[in-house]
């Protein structure tokens, strides 16, 4: 019977300000039924999302100021005065009954009542420079900078504040009263003195590696082009000797060349030529791209730190380079 009375006064007050649709009416009386039932058995949280629903659908003081007690129970003040705000907004009318008025003014007096006990609090950061990128939260909420070092509104009970600069990370939880205020400081290790001069002054290194560029690439260049010259010419010198040896078995100079093998001898005579010619060519080659790599390797500056290291190798019997990473 009370929840009778209840509802048609709900449906009385709304039909005092914009004349909601029929179907919205009977929702909001519905999820209002649910809401108070809920209630009534301890389930603030599914009853708070049923009477936001019915506010949304009827805004009217008596659904806003339930809405807003079941905020109170979930210990969300900040949320439940913004409701008792919004229920002041909402237009007078003559029509209205008398429990939609009682409403109205008890929301006023719970509006005051809140902004007391809600609490806040202030973040300050201390060890980093004023341009580094830093963000803050508190309970995941993001805080912007300017706000840093203000009081920040924050509703009574366990609160965990973070703030993180790249990879590192600050944070700190409490536990704040209603209408307490407390300040979390989050310290951060201070940069490296020669930070600033290794990010910001790296010029003068940077002409190094660039003049030893050239350098380095005609040692590469010219120990490797100088050593596949001497590798060919060593291989076609070989075939060379070895046709050489051939021609001289197929045809002694006293006797002269036995005619079975003139076509032979004729083959292998000119296979010896190409050969030899390619042999002087190679190690012509070869030798110059050994003095290439030299004088690259001569005209690069020494530097114990560098990462890359070229030596000519030179011995009895052994020509060639090395060196290191």
């Amino acid at each position: 019977m009370t929840a009778a009375i209840s509802c048609a006064c709900l449906l009385a007050s709304s039909l005092a300000f914009a004349e909601p649709k029929a179907g919205n009416v009977e929702s909001a009386k519905a999820l209002v039924t649910e809401g108070r039932e809920l209630r009534s058995k301890g389930d603030h949280k599914a009853a708070r999302d049923r009477f936001r629903a019915a506010f949304a659908l009827v805004p009217t003081p008596i659904i806003g100021l339930d809405l807003a007690n079941e905020h109170i129970a979930l210990g969300e003040l900040i949320e439940a005065r913004q409701v008792c705000l919004e229920i002041d907004k909402l237009p007078a009318n003559s029509k209205e009954s008398g429990e939609g008025t009682a409403a109205r003014g008890k929301a006023a007096k719970l509006a005051d009542d809140l902004r007391a006990r809600i609490a806040s609090i202030t973040v300050v950061v201390v060890g980093l420079p004023a341009d580094v990128e830093l963000s803050v939260s508190i309970d995941g909420q993001a805080v912007p900078s300017a706000a840093l070092g203000n009081p920040i509104k924050v509703n009574p009970g366990k609160r965990l504040v973070v703030a993180r600069v790249g990879d590192t990370e600050r944070s700190k939880s409490l536990v704040l009263g209603d209408g307490q205020s407390k300040e979390v400081r989050l310290e951060f290790p201070p940069l490296p003195a020669n930070t600033a001069k290794t990010t910001k002054s790296p010029a003068p290194a940077a002409d190094s590696p660039k003049e030893s560029g050239g350098s380095r690439m005609l040692v590469y260049t010219g120990f490797g082009v100088g050593a596949a010259g001497l590798i060919i010419g060593g291989v076609t010198l070989g075939v060379a000797l070895s046709k050489r040896s051939s021609l001289l078995d197929a045809c002694p100079s006293a006797t002269g060349c036995r005619p079975a093998d003139e076509d032979q001898f004729t083959s292998d005579r000119s296979l010896f030529k190409s050969m030899r010619v390619v042999s002087v060519a190679s190690f012509a080659v070869g030798l110059a791209g050994l003095a290439v790599g030299t004088y690259g390797l001569l005209s690069t500056p020494s530097n114990p730190e560098a990462g890359a290291w070229v030596r000519p190798l030179v011995g009895w019997g052994v020509l060639g380079v090395h060196g290191g990473f």
